[in-house]
């Protein structure tokens, strides 16, 4: 698991909780399908790298994405890849 960065940890609000949240959920589907994180990152967020520039604080995701990625990741743990898509 990543180490959370000082910003991270100063702005720790609910948001940044469900993002967490998020991340861990699906780095944990990503070993339970035994696909990479780059794969279920792609395939929820459009973007192979973007779990990790997430975790990096590198960017911030819009709560329209968050709303995407969560549907994709429940339609990737219910086996329905095309509704994932």
């Amino acid at each position: 698991m990543f180490a959370l960065t000082s910003w991270q940890k100063c702005h720790s609000i609910r948001g940044m909780d469900y993002l967490s949240d998020l991340l861990d959920r699906a780095e944990a589907f990503a070993r339970e399908s035994g696909q990479s994180v780059k794969t279920v990152s792609g395939k929820l967020f459009g973007n192979g790298s973007r779990i990790a520039d997430y975790r990096a604080g590198k960017v911030s995701p819009t709560l329209g994405t968050l709303k995407v990625a969560e549907a994709r990741l429940k339609a990737l743990k219910s086996g329905s890849e095309t509704e994932a898509a």
